[in-house]
């Protein structure tokens, strides 16, 4: 703010910053500003922060963000540092866009990306040599509290098959997790996928992670769409009921493998 350094009235001497208060809600305590010395060359350098007893600090009349006001009149450059939080978890990926406005009509638009960190998959590592494919099952990086979990794993005609005793929980409340994985009736090799499901009457607020390793068998020739796909759908609930089930796939080529 103010970088060119012109005197500003104490009525002037301020900015409105504008987001979407139905999804984000300013952090308390999270405001800073900062002097700024800007040298000849142009160039800024961070200095003092600035007592929060000389500006004020107001939500604006329209609900949807706050003011900042200098109690004084000001001829320096300032820097607003501040954050922002999602008021309800996050379900999937989002934008957050907010707007910062001046006395003298001049507005700056940022945006950021936010991720849903409820559920992640990855191919964690591979190894052609002994035809092994290790995945990985980000859960619950937010620490919500989430019950009757199933996660439900798919490879079906991928030419792979879960190795015994790779399954590994890692986290916790590991023990909320039965730690030995369920397989189809029609599938008790496990050549098409598996379930990892909680204990009776389990419940998690912690992030887990979930390892194991598939064998592949590049003689039964190339699998669907030349890839080791491996998909898993999260099912689970939270106080207010049963969740929009989340799918999330990973996938390893064999060109890659084989060129190892």
């Amino acid at each position: 703010m103010n970088y060119n350094q012109q005197e500003i009235t104490q009525a002037n001497a301020w900015i409105e910053d504008r987001f979407d208060t139905a999804k984000q809600e300013l952090v308390p305590g999270s405001v800073k500003v900062y002097q700024v010395n800007i040298n000849d060359s142009g160039n800024a350098t961070r200095a003092n922060q600035v007592n929060s007893n000389e500006y004020a600090l107001t939500q604006l009349v329209t609900g949807d963000g706050f003011r900042l006001q200098f109690i004084n009149d000001i001829n320096m450059a300032y820097e607003i540092e501040y954050e922002t939080k999602s008021i309800a978890r996050v379900y999937e990926n989002d934008t957050i866009t907010n707007t910062v406005s001046m006395y003298d009509g001049t507005t700056k638009e940022g945006s950021k990306g936010i991720q849903e960190v409820i559920f992640a998959k990855s191919a964690k590592s591979e190894n052609f040599n002994s035809k092994e494919i290790e995945w990985q099952i980000v859960l619950n990086r937010d620490s919500k509290r989430m019950t009757n979990i199933v996660i439900t794993d798919n490879y079906e005609e991928r030419n792979m098959k879960l190795i015994p005793g790779s399954l590994q929980i890692s986290g916790l409340q590991q023990d909320q997790f039965e730690l030995v994985p369920v397989a189809d009736p029609s599938d008790t090799s496990f050549e098409k996928g598996f379930t990892v499901q909680m204990v009776p009457n389990g419940m998690i607020n912690t992030e887990h992670v979930i390892t194991y390793k598939t064998s592949f068998d590049p003689t039964a020739g190339m699998p669907i769409n030349d890839e080791y796909r491996n998909t898993a759908t999260l099912n689970w609930n939270e106080a207010n009921g049963e969740q929009t089930p989340i799918t999330k796939s990973a996938v390893v080529k064999p060109q890659k493998l084989y060129n190892r």
